[in-house]
């Protein structure tokens, strides 16, 4: 059975766009050539489906965190300037680090010429512009730019949100805030860690 969005002619074109390695799984699956890019269709139908639930999920729990941080510690921009009484680990660290430059990239992104070059005098006020590779310039440019705690909020991956349920913070954050991101009492850290 072909597709109402396909026709017989497009099934060569198709099986060589798709590879016949990639599409063999399926074939195997299904027995026909057809039948296997329908499949292969679904499935990538599928992971859209998927990958935009828990884009979604993510997001819930990145702002529900966000919240409690902000009620139990009473400061804003708590990632790149934490508490005396939170200390980020290597990891945690160096994804904040990262997360910084990637909303800079991206604020800088969508600067105009003119305005990102306004930005030499602060990103290299000897002037030094020739002794210097575009690339090195643009990230010295970069790093000069203020960018708000939630382009940094929204540049960490889900392993750094995962990293906060951890036992290294179970004192520190957990304890104090956490745990009010999910009502049910009978949840834990470790339940949450395990399956976050």
């Amino acid at each position: 059975m072909v597709s109402r969005f396909l026709t017989p002619a497009d099934m060569p074109e198709i099986e060589k766009l798709l590879s016949q390695e990639r599409l063999s799984t399926f074939m195997n699956l299904t027995k026909t050539r057809e039948s296997a890019i329908e499949l292969h269709q679904s499935t990538m139908s599928l992971g859209v489906a998927i990958s935009a639930v828990s884009g979604l999920i993510e997001i819930g729990l990145r702002n529900a965190v966000c919240h409690q941080m902000l009620v139990e510690f009473k400061i804003t921009d708590w990632l790149r300037k934490p508490p005396a009484s939170l200390r980020w680990g290597s990891l945690e660290m160096f994804s904040i680090k990262k997360a910084n430059s990637n909303a800079q990239r991206a604020a800088y992104s969508k600067l105009s010429g003119p305005e990102k070059s306004a930005l030499d005098a602060v990103a290299l006020p000897n002037g030094n512009y020739a002794k210097i590779k575009h690339r090195k310039l643009v990230q010295k440019r970069q790093s000069t730019l203020h960018v708000l705690e939630g382009q940094v909020i929204a540049q960490l991956t889900m392993h750094f949100w995962k990293r906060l349920f951890s036992q290294d913070y179970e004192k520190v954050l957990w304890k104090r805030a956490l745990k009010r991101v999910f009502p049910n009492k009978s949840i834990s850290r470790a339940n949450v860690a395990e399956k976050n």
